[in-house]
């Protein structure tokens, strides 16, 4: 099937909403909210066959499934490529901040030298 409960969920929500606003106004409360509650259940087992119906208009494996699939896939490896093109970015800068520290270390030891030395 196509979807999920949560599809059947919203629609059920939906349903007793319109029944619920179109009926208040003209009827007594109680009669308005059990005939909701019942178009609300009505409309949830009625979105079952609707996503029924998806399922078999547009299987998985059909044409357009393919095709989604296919951009999923081009989408998941230029992904990569980017997560492979960053982590190679920050392992050089890294390095490099490597070298700076070691660097300024190196500069500072050579000052301390000094200062002892004087």
């Amino acid at each position: 099937m196509r979807g999920s409960i949560l599809w059947n969920i919203w629609f059920m929500i939906a349903g007793f909403t319109l029944y619920f606003l179109l009926s208040f106004p003209n009827g007594e409360p109680l009669p308005v909210i059990l005939g909701s509650f019942v178009v609300a259940a009505m409309f949830f087992i009625l979105m079952f066959i609707i996503r029924f119906m998806l399922f078999i208009a547009f299987p998985p494996d059909s044409f357009a499934a393919k095709h989604v699939e296919e951009g999923l896939s081009a989408q998941e490896e230029t992904q990569e490529e980017n997560r492979e093109d960053t982590i190679s970015i920050k392992a050089d800068q890294d390095t490099v901040a490597k070298q700076l520290e070691m660097t300024d270390s190196e500069k500072t030891a050579a000052i301390i030298r000094e200062m002892i030395n004087e």
